[in-house]
């Protein structure tokens, strides 16, 4: 028998970006396709099947985050930079693998408020509690939008 060939193991990396309470989050058409501004992150969508992938997720993140967050808990906010910063930009395109949404409840959840986390590929999405949800959901359900008229 001969030697075993080697293997590497690759990781990828994931970017998570947690948010607890209300904040500002922006949509905006670009060259290179639509982005979306959220606190210390850019997201860019660049092509018709990362959006195709996009829409459905945020889509089924609109319906089911009343369930995780049955009551107006707040969780303890994170710390707040002063002014506008980015701490990572993701630009999202190609057939996106690894995408779900996902929810705990409260009694489960690291804030005890409940929790939605939206899986994009390497890029997820935390929402700690329902002002979280409220802020995000409907900036990404307006970038779905957006998408679906510049992807057209």
């Amino acid at each position: 028998m001969g030697a075993r060939p080697k293997t590497y193991r690759h990781r990828q990396t994931q970017v998570i970006v947690r948010l607890a309470g209300p904040h500002q989050a922006t949509t905006e058409v670009s060259p290179n396709g639509v982005r979306v501004n959220i606190p210390g992150a850019v997201i860019t969508i660049g092509d018709t099947k990362a959006s195709r992938s996009i829409v459905s997720l945020w889509r089924d993140a609109a319906e089911s985050w009343r369930r995780l967050f049955p009551t107006d808990l707040r969780a303890p906010s994170y710390p707040i930079t002063t002014g506008s910063t980015t701490w990572v930009s993701v630009a999202l395109t190609g057939r996106i693998s690894g995408r779900d949404v996902q929810g705990k409840a409260p009694k489960f959840s690291r804030s005890h408020c409940g929790e939605l986390r939206v899986r994009m590929g390497e890029l997820v999405i935390v929402m700690d509690d329902q002002a979280a949800a409220r802020s995000q959901i409907p900036v990404w359900l307006e970038a779905c939008e957006l998408m679906e008229i510049f992807f057209q």
